[in-house]
């Protein structure tokens, strides 16, 4: 039978594994807690307010992550940076829609000069109700001349273009060359010139 003595230590097992219980409940809880509110807290340090989009906070947006991109490349080599900036303009430019109201050029603004700046203005997309998108992936870059002030580079584009005709989206997939043609102005490449090779 249970005495007095037995029953006392069964009732403080209990109460301590109860305790245990509670303690590990609770701490696992606030653990939950502070995981989810610091990951609120990352994601809202994070986002951009884009629910009411503008042109121009979506180009300040686009000229910084360009510039965090053109940033990052090793300077090594100035030749390895020509080749990178003419894949970074080529791809950029050449991947786009009819219906994004221009965003894509916004992106270049800071790695073209005046004169390609003026071209591109001139060759803007225009809204089209039937959409047409294009992307564009370099394939292979080489640079065809080089010295301090100028530089050309060839690249090869793998290009999917997507068009609607009557309801139906249609895709076309192909290969194209292309030359790029860069100067250097105030120490700093910058693309003047894009020509499709046909």
């Amino acid at each position: 039978m249970f005495n007095k003595k037995n029953l006392l230590i069964l009732l403080i097992i209990f109460l301590l594994v109860s305790l245990l219980i509670f303690f590990f409940v609770f701490f696992d809880k606030n653990k939950e807690n502070n995981n989810v509110n610091n990951n609120q807290d990352n994601q809202n340090n994070n986002s951009i307010d884009l629910k009411n989009p503008e042109t121009e906070q979506i180009q300040k947006i686009g000229e910084d992550n360009m510039n965090k991109i053109m940033e990052s490349i090793p300077y090594d080599s100035e030749e390895l940076y020509v080749k990178q900036l003419a894949i970074i303009f080529a791809e950029r430019y050449n991947t786009y829609s009819n219906q994004n109201n221009n965003v894509h050029l916004s992106d270049l603004q800071s790695l073209i000069t005046d004169s390609m700046r003026l071209w591109i203005e001139n060759n803007a997309l225009v809204y089209n109700e039937e959409y047409e998108g294009v992307t564009s992936q370099v394939l292979s870059s080489e640079i065809l001349s080089y010295n301090e002030e100028s530089a050309t580079v060839i690249l090869d584009i793998n290009q999917t273009i997507q068009k609607e005709d009557a309801k139906i989206l249609k895709i076309e997939k192909k290969q194209r060359s292309a030359k790029v043609e860069l100067k250097k102005i105030n120490e700093k490449w910058l693309v003047n010139g894009f020509y499709w090779q046909e």
